[in-house]
């Protein structure tokens, strides 16, 4: 499959078009016998069967209705979709791939285009259509039921726009042919679509952040068991959690199973625990009961059960057997709470409510001195095997694909629905949208190296900038806790902590994606060895970096919703 590259021709489609007409015109009007204007006529259409000027074909004009429903087109992303050529095939976003001889469009992709209006119906005439990809852009309006007559439609990626209105009931009418549907970041309404469970060969199905509202009907695990991902997190959908949901185990467990911020209720069916490594988000939602004594529950972490306020039990440590008072704070007991709930207050004296300030000022004043000392030591010790002052760094750069381990060997250059799932990011934060394969194409340079990996900044190509920690390898044994971990690390938020953003997972090599921060790096911060340094930093504005990091460092171990 490959993009037709347009051929060279001694004329333009145009001018050779102009000039059959030219000649047409002439011969109507010249004096010219019936027979030989018939000649005419037909030595004109054989010149324009040899300069191969037959007209846009019918990709082209389906295409071409798609362009006059946008009302906006910021980037000018389709500045080159015109009638005066014969294919569609090397427009912007545009790929095809021959059928008996013939160039038919089976891609549209132009993701973060800034392009407005809505969504032509006509696409549904692309007869060989397998990926439409128009996430992060402007559209409005329902989604046509017409796009889903496309027999060979395969995968859509609708996220981030402004959709509106129910999903078409004519969206699973190609059966076991539609493999993806990522419709998140709309204003999408409605229940959950029955016409879903027609979707058997189904392996992802987001509709996080949307309207969507009422029950999720019986059906799911036992018809859509080759699912691999499912997001249905930040909508409306109430009722029970479908006890058959235990019976997806071909998700990934680089993808959680999320229903996190809905209105479920009821207990946490003890079937998900079939599930394996699958990690599940069910935090913000109307549950209630015990969480299961399973330990795949207990393994999930407190973080997959705030927000229930009448969840109990282990790893939430609410003890089922009484009901917590919301007004009592942990510290009560200190203030000496009594068997019987009465308590006296104590108050400090003035003196010794200083002495203790002045105490924890000493003590946080020394334990930022050590920590700075102990920074420097160790930037000092290994200064030179860590090489971050080479010029070289910083003035080369390459594909961040050329720096990872080879995460997509296909030769091809395309992926199967399967293995797209497999080795795509997984985004936590919700700020980043873009994917693996994009990442892997951005321009990469090395910032520093460590025991543990290497830090890259990658620039996309629409001008996106994050810094990239690429991880040695880990045991596929461990993946679980890697997840689960950086699950938690996602939700940290600090002045003084950079915000991890996305991950992703393979046996041989891990990559978290992490905010980029350009004010370079305190080695060369403390030396004076950058181009635009105003001289040596001073010893008040050095203790405030060890401040800032010592509470960066509290913030983990002792605010986070689970301590590291």
């Amino acid at each position: 499959m490959s993009v037709r590259e347009r051929p060279n021709a001694k004329y333009g489609d145009l001018q050779v078009k102009e000039r059959v007409t030219q000649l047409l015109y002439c011969g109507i009007q010249s004096r010219l016998t019936v027979f030989e204007r018939l000649a005419l006529v037909l030595f004109l259409f054989l010149a324009l069967d040899t300069f191969g000027v037959a007209g846009l074909n019918a990709d082209g004009i389906a295409l071409l209705e798609f362009k006059k429903s946008i009302t906006s087109d910021a980037q000018s992303a389709l500045q080159n979709w015109n009638y005066v050529d014969d294919t569609p095939c090397y427009w912007n976003g545009i790929t095809c791939m021959k059928v008996q001889g013939v160039d038919r469009v089976v891609q549209i992709v132009l993701p973060r285009k800034s392009l407005g209006g809505t969504l032509s119906p006509y696409l549904g005439n692309l007869t060989y259509l397998a990926v439409v990809n128009l996430d992060t852009n402007n559209f409005t309006g329902q989604i046509p039921g017409e796009l889903f007559k496309s027999p060979a439609l395969s995968s859509l990626y609708l996220s981030d726009n402004n959709f509106s209105g129910a999903i078409p009931t004519a969206i699973c009418a190609l059966g076991d042919q539609l493999r993806v549907i990522e419709l998140n970041g709309n204003r999408l309404a409605g229940g959950f679509p029955d016409d879903f469970l027609n979707c058997y060969g189904l392996r992802r199905l987001v509709l996080s952040y949307n309207n969507f509202k009422g029950p999720i009907p019986l059906g799911i695990g036992s018809k859509l068991t080759q699912l691999k991902r499912l997001d249905l997190s930040v909508n409306h959908f109430n009722g029970s959690i479908p006890e058959d949901f235990g019976n997806l185990t071909n998700l990934l467990p680089q993808f959680p199973l999320n229903l996190s911020n809905n209105r479920f209720s009821g207990a946490i069916p003890p079937s998900l625990a079939n599930l394996g490594r699958v990690l599940i988000d069910l935090s913000n939602n109307n549950l209630s009961g015990p969480v299961p004594p399973d330990s795949y529950f207990q393994a999930q972490g407190p973080t997959s059960y705030i927000g229930n306020a009448n969840l109990c039990g282990s790893p939430l440590k609410v003890d089922c057997a009484s009901s917590p008072s919301p007004s009592l704070s942990p510290f009560d007991n200190i203030a000496g709470t009594s068997a019987t709930g009465s308590f006296s207050k104590r108050p400090l004296s003035k003196a010794a409510i200083i002495g203790i300030g002045v105490g924890c000022a000493i003590v946080g004043l020394l334990m930022a001195s050590i920590l700075f000392y102990f920074i420097l030591r160790k930037l000092h010790i290994r200064k030179k095997s860590l090489g971050l002052n080479s010029p070289a760094r910083s003035d080369n750069a390459s594909s961040l694909r050329g720096c990872l381990c080879s995460w997509r060997e296909s030769g091809g250059g395309s992926m199967s629905a399967d293995e797209d799932d497999e080795n795509d990011l997984m985004h936590l934060s919700g700020v980043l949208s873009f994917s693996l394969e994009e990442l892997l194409r951005a321009s990469a340079y090395v910032l520093g190296k460590s025991g543990v990996g290497i830090i890259y900044k990658a620039v996309l190509d629409d001008g996106t900038m994050v810094a990239v920690r690429r991880l040695g390898e880990g045991g596929e044994q461990r993946q679980k806790e890697f997840e689960s971990e950086v699950k938690t690390i996602a939700q940290v938020r600090h002045l003084n902590i950079v915000t991890l953003h996305s991950y992703s997972w393979r046996a041989e090599e891990k990559l978290l994606i992490y905010d980029y921060v350009s004010n370079g790096n305190l080695e060369t911060a403390l030396h004076s060895r950058s181009n635009a340094s105003k001289g040596p930093l001073t010893w008040e504005m050095r203790l405030q970096i060890a401040i800032g990091a010592a509470q960066g460092l509290a913030h983990i171990h002792e605010c986070s919703a689970r301590k590291a």
